[in-house]
């Protein structure tokens, strides 16, 4: 029996070191990408408590603050603030209790609920950690970034099941010592490597496999508007018979909106300006796991009538799964076990690079 079990070992062996010298060439090849792209996700991971911490550390959410409220802030924001330089407003939420406000020139502040004061502790913490979210989604060159970074995530897929092919044959001599060595040995890179990578593999595989989809998706998008092919919804137009009529204040607009989604909190808002009549107000429903809301409210601030609306909970089978993306990758909108555990997949996957890299330079 033994016999056959080394002859079994030996044919395979070919195969083995095929696969590991793959292994090894895509390791090499995805290595630096992997590290500072796996290392700022975990550091995005607490984006939201870290800009809560250091830029509005005296904001606190009210249990009373309803969607009234948020219309009443609107309009407020409407007279204080020049609708035209305004990109983006995102409403308030117990995970981020001020108002955001982005610009057309990429500034950010934070607003404080009622009295939509600018909160204007270490806005350098909001800036930075923009940054890092652009790095991290595109390594700060746009689309050949998003290339590069959904190149690096198939390599990685690669890497992840190959590696666990390596280690599955010594899965019995799994032990909790190479998980958390009380001193760190290069003589055992490759046992840290190999016993890290079978233990968070789960993890880093969906985290790893979601930005993938992401970027698919991303990428899809892009290449349908270059080639002039309609990949989104349908663009909703008004009459311009009504140009010369006033538009209605936002505490209107937004209670009209969400009348078509009563059990929804309003996230993302774009209020109507002088070169367009729409209001469209994006929303999450309740149970929804997506933390800004994958539905869309338009509204025409002239003629007082929603003009589009689009739920989740009514999208197809596929629109559905792909909506679960953003959240299973980021941790965002999920329970404090799983943004853990995304956050160390991250940290796992730094180690797993540098591990695997030292371990070769060592060898070779």
């Amino acid at each position: 029996m033994a016999t056959a079990n080394n002859s079994i070992l030996r044919a395979t062996s070919p195969a083995r070191q095929s696969l590991r010298r793959w292994h090894n060439l895509c390791g090499l090849g995805v290595a630096l990408v992997l590290i500072v792209t796996a290392f700022s996700g975990s550091v995005l991971v607490y984006k939201k408590p870290l800009i809560h911490w250091l830029a509005a550390p005296a904001a606190e959410w009210s249990p009373d603050y309803n969607v009234a409220h948020v219309a009443q802030d609107l309009d407020v924001i409407q007279r204080r603030y020049a609708p035209a330089s305004i990109s983006l407003l995102k409403a308030p939420n117990p995970e981020e209790p001020y108002w955001t406000l982005i610009e057309k020139s990429g500034s950010r502040y934070l607003l404080a609920t009622g009295s939509l004061n600018i909160l204007a502790h270490n806005h350098w913490a909001m800036s930075a950690l923009e940054w890092l979210r652009v790095f991290h989604t595109e390594l700060l060159a746009g689309i050949p970034g998003e290339v590069v970074l959904l190149v690096t995530g198939l390599m990685s897929l690669f890497l992840l099941v190959s590696g666990l092919l390596l280690w599955w044959p010594a899965r019995k001599r799994l032990h909790a010592r190479w998980l958390t060595p009380r001193r760190i040995r290069f003589k055992h890179l490759i046992q840290y490597h190999r016993h890290t990578g079978a233990v968070t593999a789960p993890v880093i595989l969906l985290v790893i496999l979601t930005g993938s989809v992401m970027l698919e998706q991303r990428l899809e998008f892009w290449v349908g508007r270059w080639l002039g092919q309609d990949t989104g919804a349908p663009v909703v137009t008004t009459d311009s018979s009504s140009d010369s009529a006033s538009t209605a204040p936002a505490s209107q607009l937004l209670p009209l909106a969400m009348s078509a989604a009563p059990d929804a909190w309003p996230t993302y808002i774009r209020l109507p300006t002088p070169d367009s009549a729409q209001a469209r107000f994006r929303v999450r429903l309740a149970g929804e796991w997506h933390p800004n809301g994958r539905s869309t409210l338009t509204v025409d601030a002239r003629r007082q009538e929603i003009i589009a609306a689009e739920r989740s909970d009514e999208a197809g089978p596929g629109r559905r799964l792909l909506n679960q993306m953003y959240p299973l990758h980021s941790g965002y909108g999920l329970n404090t076990l799983y943004s853990f555990l995304v956050f160390v997949s991250g940290l796992a996957c730094c180690w797993l690079a540098t591990t695997g890299v030292l371990h070769w330079w060592r060898r070779r």
